[in-house]
């Protein structure tokens, strides 16, 4: 086995038994296995995989703990603590789990960084008469927001392990998790996070969904306090995979999600090429037609688009788009947001956004002025240019809508490749 140096952004690490140890960090992803060129870290032995697992750190801020992920892509098995993982899943490392690569070949992992990554005792199991799961919410902490916080749990019947959003159910918010949770129990797709049960127990409810474990678009477009662009053919099958959502959802269910940005899509795993998804249905509208409008000023500024803030007469003046000649939005306003995001993917830089001046950002967003001759869009294609251009249209009726996104010629000159990748990364999911 050789030994592989990594630079420690912080601590965790694995140590294999009577040999070597190795660093995690935070941004990156250790491969283990027989591939000399593929893996950080070699196993010179046959029955090992060319990859064999995968190890990576999620962390959303400096505040909150990491977690380490690890992802079985053997065909023998990967085993931590004596149990198989098994080819294409994931599980979340505690302090002190022996991970066996091959019988004999076993290291242990460690956290470094002080904080505990042992569940704790209490745990509780949820269970309905009518439900054929039984749910394990432990006290593992993936996450909080506004509404509540985010637990690691587990389906215990099919051991599979689930996201929990846990909220005291009072208030306008119950009704937006409540909401949201509605939406999604009807959908089953590949780029929307799946929603299994929910779970309404003394005051609190339980939102029991699907676990992405690469953390979200922000984090990992995130390189120390600034965002970074990352290659165009990378960038193009994360948008390739938000149309393939946006379609299922505007044109089989009218719904629109409304707050589209790089925080509420998910990772399965932090490389290139992951299977994505869209969360957080907690502000989505079920439009009662196909030509119906929503009214309501919902959503992030810096991804909203113009004909959202229509009637906001204190970024009016100069604009492109009259306030009074458009009522009410529609799917479109999705769009506009994918733009924003494309463009924060292939060039680093948020369009239009001010960011000591909210007013200014609509104000920006409403004269739709982007210049590609800035030296951040330089190495990006003429074809990734247009595609960004046809989606920040300032009047909606001018912007493209998913159809034409998906026969645009950036995703058309692709498409065959587009689709081949996209049917081996959902694979998985549709089995």
């Amino acid at each position: 086995m050789e030994r592989v140096t990594e630079s420690v952004e912080d601590g965790v690490g694995a140590d294999f038994k009577d040999a070597y140890s190795f660093a995690i960090p935070v941004k990156g992803v250790i491969q283990v296995g027989r591939h000399e060129r593929e893996c950080q870290l070699q196993i010179k032995d046959l029955r090992a995989s060319s990859v064999h697992f995968r190890l990576w750190v999620v962390r959303f801020n400096v505040d909150s703990p990491p977690f380490t992920y690890l992802a079985d892509t053997s065909k023998n098995g990967t085993f931590v603590n004596k149990l198989k993982v098994g080819r294409g899943n994931v599980v979340l490392l505690n302090d002190g789990d022996e991970i066996e690569v091959i019988h004999g070949l076993y290291c242990r992992f460690r956290n470094l960084i002080g904080h505990s990554q042992c569940f704790e005792p209490n745990m509780r199991f949820i269970r309905q008469r009518h439900s054929d799961a039984e749910w394990m919410v432990t006290n593992k902490k993936l996450g909080e927001g506004s509404f509540g916080a985010v637990h690691y749990g587990l389906d215990t019947l099919r051991n599979k392990h689930v996201a929990v959003k846990i909220i005291k159910a009072v208030g306008s918010k119950t009704d937006r998790l409540k909401n949201e949770a509605q939406i999604l129990m009807k959908i089953h797709h590949p780029n929307i996070v799946q929603v299994y049960e929910t779970h309404h127990i003394d005051e609190t409810l339980y939102i029991f969904e699907e676990l992405f474990c690469g953390g979200d678009l922000f984090s990992y477009l995130l390189k120390g306090e600034r965002l970074s662009s990352i290659p165009e053919i990378e960038a193009l099958f994360i948008v390739y995979q938000i149309l393939q959502a946006l379609k299922f959802l505007h044109n089989n269910l009218n719904v629109i999600h409304r707050d589209i940005k790089l925080d509420n899509v998910l990772l399965e795993a932090p490389i290139p090429g992951t299977r994505i998804a869209i969360c957080d249905f907690g502000i989505a509208k079920s439009l009662k037609a196909p030509n119906a409008r929503a009214n309501t000023i919902v959503g992030t500024i810096e991804y909203s688009a113009p004909e959202v803030f229509a009637e906001n007469s204190d970024c009016n003046k100069g604009c492109l788009l009259n306030n009074k000649s458009i009522k009410g939005y529609n799917s479109k306003c999705d769009l506009w947001s994918l733009g924003i995001m494309t463009s924060i993917m292939l060039s680093g830089v948020s369009p239009f956004l001010d960011e000591n001046d909210k007013f200014n950002t609509l104000r920006n967003a409403k004269l739709g002025n982007i210049d590609f001759n800035l030296s951040h869009w330089n190495g990006v294609s003429l074809q990734g240019k247009s595609f960004v251009d046809q989606l920040l249209k300032v009047s909606p009726f001018e912007r493209n809508d998913v159809s034409a996104c998906l026969n645009h010629p950036w995703i058309v000159r692709r498409k065959s490749l587009l689709q081949k990748k996209y049917q081996s990364r959902v694979y998985e999911y549709l089995k």
